[in-house]
């Protein structure tokens, strides 16, 4: 500890009545010696004039001072008592965390000495206030009354406790939710913080860092992108806060084929679609093209969903785009479609090949190279395949790719009757044109 510390924690300040008698003064001039907290003995002279500083010396081996030597950063507040100014400068987010139990923070506390009179902890006088959040302020006194202690569990930044900023922003970049954190401290018996603060914070603290972090990013990406000077081929999807119709925001994004990166996004209240959840999704897809507009790109390809109003929306005001479709959601609505026809009884025999017509689906898609005339005779193939027939007529694609089948494998598959109810069920969802109008694979 510096020396200047010392001498705050051994300085002594009194001031003599003007109407003490000769001998409690006669008494005063006589040095008297104490030992102070850090066991070292002051020696204390009361010879000087009332109202004046009383000389101190602190006999050490290494330090020796008194009240002539002045220390001109020295703050009273700022004394080891009431401050944690003598621990080195650690970062919040570097600093190491514990849980403490209030019973083991008690028995810490129960040993503390008061360093003016060296009286012990009076325990019925430690305040602790849990009035911030997750800090914590502890205030002890001495049996005599002098405070001993006054103590605060974590940092400030500014006026804001610093755990109360990590807990929001690790609950946020966790991609965790206020009301799950809160259970987390309910079931520990944790203190924790209330809901307004917590979602101030974010407000305020988080999310303009955030914005501010993905703007330069996503400048960083369109430099990258100018430079390289090709049209983006870019997939979208959309997602709401809610299932169903009663949905409030949409988050709208598109990723960039070509780098797997999302590049723009756009999030959508219900205000501003009239009020309208289903009117969300396509105005947070316009809002994302138009930003890639105004920052000078071509879109040659936008792949997402059957979104019929996106459909339209590109057909209308973007005609120069061309439109194809996810193959996981295109999948994922000719898997809806046999489902419903496996339902009834006299189609029960196509069930066993739902998943591999859907695989089939994904395979053609893969190995059209990109070309959609090749891609429609490769996926309407699957009608000629599950009824055992591996040769037709066609003008790119006559046969299927895998290897011929030897009789055992062909006694194996259970193969539809050709024009059984089955049969002519599955031509009826795989040779609808609507399904893979428009769809290419994409990398």
């Amino acid at each position: 500890m510096s020396s200047a510390k010392r001498a705050a924690v051994t300085h002594i300040n009194t001031a003599t009545q003007t109407g003490c008698n000769t001998s409690e003064a006669a008494t005063q001039t006589d040095p008297v010696q104490v030992t102070n907290f850090y066991g070292e003995t002051v020696v204390i002279d009361n010879s000087s004039q009332p109202s004046q500083s009383v000389s101190v010396t602190v006999q050490s081996d290494s330090v020796a001072m008194s009240d002539d030597v002045k220390d001109l950063s020295y703050d009273p507040d700022a004394s080891p008592l009431t401050s944690q100014s003598s621990v080195p400068t650690v970062s919040v987010v570097d600093d190491r965390k514990f849980v403490v139990f209030e019973s083991q923070l008690d028995r810490l506390l129960d040993k503390l000495i008061c360093p003016i009179c060296q009286c012990p902890v009076s325990m019925d006088d430690v305040v602790k206030k849990c009035n911030e959040g997750t800090l914590l302020h502890v205030v002890a006194h001495c049996i005599s009354g002098h405070v001993i202690i006054d103590w605060l569990s974590q940092p400030r930044i500014g006026r804001m406790p610093a755990g109360n900023l990590l807990i929001c922003a690790a609950t946020l970049f966790s991609g965790q939710t206020f009301t799950h954190m809160q259970n987390v401290a309910e079931f520990c018996n944790l203190k924790f913080m209330s809901p307004t603060p917590f979602y101030e914070i974010q407000h305020t603290n988080l999310v303009p860092v955030i914005m501010a972090a993905w703007k330069t990013y996503q400048q960083s990406m369109f430099t990258e992108l100018h430079q390289e000077g090709k049209p983006l081929r870019v997939c979208g999807d959309g997602r709401m806060d809610s299932p169903g119709f009663s949905a409030k925001y949409c988050a709208y994004s598109l990723m960039n084929m070509a780098t797997d990166k999302i590049i723009t996004f756009s999030v959508v209240d219900v205000t501003e679609a009239a009020g309208s959840s289903t009117n969300m999704e396509v105005l947070a897809s316009e809002r994302c093209l138009q930003e890639l507009h105004d920052n000078g790109f071509t879109v040659d390809v936008v792949a997402n969903d059957r979104h019929v109003q996106v459909r339209s929306l590109l057909k209308k005001k973007h005609p120069a785009i061309r439109h194809q479709f996810d193959t996981w959601h295109l999948a994922k609505s000719v898997r809806k479609k046999l489902q419903s026809a496996c339902r009834k009884k006299l189609n029960s025999d196509l069930s066993p090949w739902c998943q591999s017509i859907c695989n089939h689906l994904w395979w053609s898609a893969a190995n059209c190279n990109c070309d959609p005339d090749l891609l429609q005779e490769m996926w309407c193939s699957i009608v000629h395949h599950i009824v055992n027939v591996h040769e037709f007529t066609g003008d790119i694609f006559l046969k299927c790719a895998h290897p011929p089948l030897t009789e055992d494998e062909q006694l194996r598959k259970k193969w539809l009757a050709p024009q059984s109810p089955s049969h002519n069920a599955l031509k009826t969802v795989v040779l609808d044109k609507n399904p893979v109008e428009g769809h290419s694979t994409f990398e």
